[in-house]
């Protein structure tokens, strides 16, 4: 989630505001440009595509987005399957 705030250049919150205050951990980063090893390992694209994402900035921030709702979907996943077995 780092680099989608650094590269969109706004704190992002999950309910879908968006909001900067001076307290915010990750500020925008003026032109950041994230590392394509870096995108690949995140994404789990090849290098190749890293490098494209890298030179689109809206499709890399779409791909970041559906990883990070992939996590969190995968996240409530096993939160609903501890719960059912009465881990939580």
């Amino acid at each position: 989630m780092d680099m989608y705030r650094k590269v969109a250049g706004v704190q992002y919150q999950p309910d879908g505001e968006t909001a900067v205050s001076e307290g915010s951990e990750v500020q925008k980063v003026p032109d950041f440009v994230p590392d394509p090893k870096e995108i690949a390992k995140i994404l789990g694209v090849s290098a190749e595509e890293a490098q494209v994402l890298r030179d689109d900035k809206d499709a890399l921030l779409r791909k970041l987005r559906q990883r990070i709702d992939e996590i969190n979907e995968e996240e409530d996943e096993e939160e609903a399957m501890m719960e059912s077995v009465g881990g939580v």
